[in-house]
């Protein structure tokens, strides 16, 4: 998951292949991967589109790939948006996979919708195309890797709740301000809510992006405001670090 509670008590061009792991690294592509999985005879050459690589899940997806391509002999190119607010420039760049004609495009969409006349365009062409985490409705697509959102913030409510006692004031502080991740979790935080009258949200601060600093400064900034508080939910564990 995406996602935390606390109680208290890009560029346009490809991206250089960086294969650090993150600490809280999982591998993705090994631990989805079909059971008895071997490698194709021919080579394959793949797009990978990442909206943002700042948080762990979206790093190690990337890493994932790039382990896998070595492995496997593919021939991969990374591109970067550089973050879930550039979504043109993510438009961009998977035109520009598309003019390289790989055999598949992977994608987390910076939104899931704004790609869909590229998607249409690589499917017509037999390109095969997986997003990831936030997959479009429509469904046009070959595979999915999805994360429910909504569902994550939902289950953050309910530690959130279990760790306060269903009681108390919290801070609400989220990341990546104005992006479709943002919004699926709020819709989902604030609809699990409403299942515990006896918590209530005294402070909210939305972050343009996913930095430790600024989420302690707004942390910092609620003491002052509303020094009552039980417990913090904020959109990502990075955002809790500190």
């Amino acid at each position: 998951s995406s996602a935390s509670a606390a109680a208290t008590t890009g560029s346009s061009s490809p991206a250089a292949a960086d294969t650090s792991v993150p600490s809280s690294f999982v591998d993705y592509l090994k631990t989805l991967a079909p059971p008895n999985f071997t490698g194709p005879k021919k080579k394959y050459t793949v797009a990978l589109l990442d909206a943002s690589t700042v948080l762990p899940q979206q790093k190690s997806l990337e890493v994932g790939v790039q382990a896998a391509a070595q492995k496997y002999g593919v021939t991969l190119t990374v591109y970067d948006a550089g973050g879930f607010q550039n979504v043109s420039q993510q438009v961009n760049q998977f035109q520009t996979a598309l003019a390289q004609k790989p055999d598949a495009i992977l994608v987390l969409p910076a939104s899931p919708v704004a790609l869909n006349p590229e998607i249409a365009q690589a499917r017509a062409a037999g390109i095969k195309v997986l997003p990831m985490l936030i997959p479009p409705p429509s469904g046009n697509y070959d595979y999915a890797e999805a994360d429910d959102l909504t569902l994550d913030a939902a289950k953050s409510v309910d530690s959130l709740a279990a760790a306060t006692g269903g009681k108390g004031n919290i801070y609400a502080i989220m990341g990546g301000a104005g992006s479709t991740v943002a919004q699926l979790f709020s819709q989902g935080m604030n609809a699990e809510l409403k299942k515990y009258p006896g918590l209530k949200v005294v402070f909210t601060k939305d972050l343009a992006g996913y930095s430790e600093s600024d989420a302690q400064s707004a942390a910092e900034s609620a003491l002052a405001a509303q020094p009552n508080v039980s417990g913090i939910i904020t959109n990502d564990t990075i955002l809790g670090d500190r």
